[in-house]
């Protein structure tokens, strides 16, 4: 398993608010907007389809909490990776980190289409941030 990227942002929600988010896989849409429907398989994995042009439109991710820290473990695509959540408390907020390691590359040109994919899941993690930030408001 190779680490690709980081990303990090700031919410206000508690470290408990955004694990509950983080583990709603069905609120994926929410924050990632690429993502057209999710189809629950079982308890922790679910089928994720992309309407819009994707290094991967289809893949399966089963959501898995273990040691602190919430991954999203993306299989049966044309990319095996996992995306890992964690999550640490400063100051009255909550820092998101999110690291992209990949587990298979299905020998696509990964080291090109790094700052596209970084800047796509950053983009993603900004939008994780305010859904979380919104959740809080909310209460």
């Amino acid at each position: 398993m190779k680490k690709y990227f980081t990303n990090s942002t700031i919410t206000g929600a508690t470290k408990n608010e955004v694990e509950l988010v983080l583990l709603n896989i069905g609120q994926i849409m929410a924050w990632n907007p690429a993502i057209s429907s999710v189809t629950q398989i079982d308890t922790n994995t679910f089928s994720v389809h992309r309407n819009q042009v994707a290094l991967v439109n289809d893949e399966i991710i089963s959501v898995i909490k273990e040691n602190g820290k919430i991954i999203l473990h993306s299989h049966g695509g044309e990319l095996e990776y996992k995306l890992i959540f964690e999550l640490s408390v400063k100051t009255q907020q909550t820092v998101i980190t999110e690291t992209l390691f990949v587990v298979d590359d299905g020998h696509l040109p990964l080291v090109l289409l790094r700052p596209i994919a970084k800047n796509a899941f950053n983009h993603n993690l900004q939008a994780l941030s305010k859904l979380c930030d919104k959740f809080v408001s909310q209460l």
